[in-house]
């Protein structure tokens, strides 16, 4: 009988614990949440089927992550929040930058290919086409690389052609005026 009522009383103590630790992280997370930076721009990326279904997942990703990188660089200073695909619904208040990839690739003759439309949805506003977006750089690829680097040379020069293609793309946003974090345009 001691022996019941001592465990008895170890089990309650165990889930009193386990609430209070419970409770803590809620506030941790309501906290974090009210603190947390409201998006000033959404980015949803479609890109055509391949023939693995992971690998579009992670093609768009990639763009997401050089889009990101390539708008901080250039001095976008607000937040980009990265819808993928089918996950979740755009916030229609916020201005959503829509891209549909057509091709990226290394093209027969090797050069490096990114093509892809924009189009930005604004609250209020027409959908506005940015139109096509594409850069082709011109590579030179050993066939046989030293130690297996053939791939990371083609990785590079994809990498390439997509942040040049995000570069033109930053300035047709900014351009719009849609979006606020932008930098405020040299005068001439």
């Amino acid at each position: 009988m001691k022996t019941s009522s001592f465990l008895l009383r170890g089990l309650a103590v165990a889930a009193v614990l386990s609430l209070g630790l419970f409770a803590a992280s809620a506030r941790a997370a309501a906290s974090e949440a009210k603190g947390a930076k409201v998006a000033d721009l959404q980015l949803q990326i479609n890109v055509p089927p391949t023939w693995r279904p992971f690998l579009d997942d992670d093609i768009a990703q990639a763009l997401a992550n050089i889009l990101t990188d390539t708008f901080k660089r250039r001095g976008y200073a607000g937040v980009i929040d990265y819808l993928e695909a089918d996950r979740r619904a755009p916030n229609p208040d916020l201005p959503l930058l829509t891209l549909n990839l057509m091709q990226w690739r290394i093209d027969r003759v090797g050069n490096a290919e990114c093509t892809l439309t924009a189009e930005l949805a604004a609250s209020g506003r027409p959908n506005r086409d940015l139109g096509i977006v594409t850069q082709t750089q011109i590579t030179w690829i050993q066939e046989r690389g030293r130690y297996g680097f053939r791939h990371f040379e083609i990785a590079d020069a994809l990498e390439d052609t997509a942040s040049e293609a995000m570069r033109d793309l930053f300035k047709r946003v900014a351009d719009t005026g849609l979006v606020r974090g932008f930098p405020a345009p040299k005068t001439k």
